[in-house]
């Protein structure tokens, strides 16, 4: 009983080693980190009716379902969404759900990065057995760096942008370190890339899309299976309807088609989503 009791009292210790670990690598001030904090607080306030991991999976549910009514065509869908969701808390539950909300847009302002993802392992509500673990800001800004081509600038002035695609994306984090090395090469990735990110787990899927959709990154997520190709919800950011994304890559598509037939290359493979990008990419 003692040893067990004692791993269970070294589990957060270690959660929060690692992460003000990743923090000093990643050279985050005080005022990068209050806001995960206040959201951590917020969160444990409103878990003591509810458990730690529904409050978070609520709270990342009604932020996307908040941020997704530029969609049109699921608002009915989605609505009945977040209905369902924040019935089971009270009134001052669901205004403490709000303010995590706001935290998180101040957070992502100050310094952008995988914010959920830090706040997901530091709760310690992810799944092991799925491979759910949290991937420090700074080795994603490497993996990032060194996936990114030489030539993107090159790509981006000769089509208008690039494509990134991510077929396990869990909450963001490296898509989010891909936006900010597009950024460093002085390109504005709000107007030259489209992201295309699946995961199999809707919270991983959920978190994604919010953490993208408050950076104004032009993104698909899908929560689906990238072996099976199953696709169970597909959500488009704000940013992707909004400035017109499903037309840059239908004209895309059909610039490639073109330039395949002028090669006289036979026959093309047909996307089976028209938001299923041909078009140059990141990498």
């Amino acid at each position: 009983m003692k040893r067990d009791l004692e791993s269970a009292l070294a589990r957060p210790a270690q959660a929060l080693a690692a992460i003000a670990e990743a923090d000093r690598a990643s050279n985050l001030s005080t005022r990068a980190t209050q806001h995960r904090s206040n959201i951590i607080k917020l969160i444990d306030e409103v878990g003591r009716r509810h458990s730690r991991h529904t409050v978070f999976r609520d709270f990342v549910t009604m932020s996307a379902v908040a941020l997704s009514k530029a969609d049109l065509r699921q608002a009915e869908a989605r609505e009945e969404l977040y209905m369902q969701t924040v019935a089971k808390y009270s009134r001052d539950e669901a205004t403490s759900i709000a303010h995590m909300f706001g935290e998180l847009q101040e957070g992502l302002h100050v310094a952008p990065r995988d914010i959920l993802g830090e706040i997901f392992m530091q709760l310690e509500i992810g799944n092991s057995r799925m491979g759910q673990f949290f991937t420090p800001h700074h080795i994603c800004e490497l993996m990032a760096s060194l996936t990114i081509s030489n030539d993107i600038e090159a790509k981006v002035a000769k089509h208008g942008f690039v494509t990134v695609h991510e077929p396990a994306s869990g909450s963001g984090a490296t898509v989010i370190a891909m936006m900010l090395a597009m950024q460093d090469r002085g390109l504005n990735y709000q107007r030259h890339v489209h992201v295309t990110a699946i995961d199999l787990d809707f919270t991983a899927a959920m978190m994604a899309y919010v953490q993208l959709s408050l950076m104004h990154v032009p993104a698909t997520i899908v929560h689906g299976n990238t072996l099976s190709l199953e696709k169970y919800s597909q959500w488009y950011t704000p940013a992707h309807i909004l400035d017109g994304w499903n037309s840059r890559l239908s004209h895309a598509r059909a610039e490639r088609a073109a330039e395949r037939m002028l090669a006289g290359e036979e026959g093309e493979a047909q996307a089976e989503d028209d938001n299923e990008p041909d078009a140059p990419r990141a990498a």
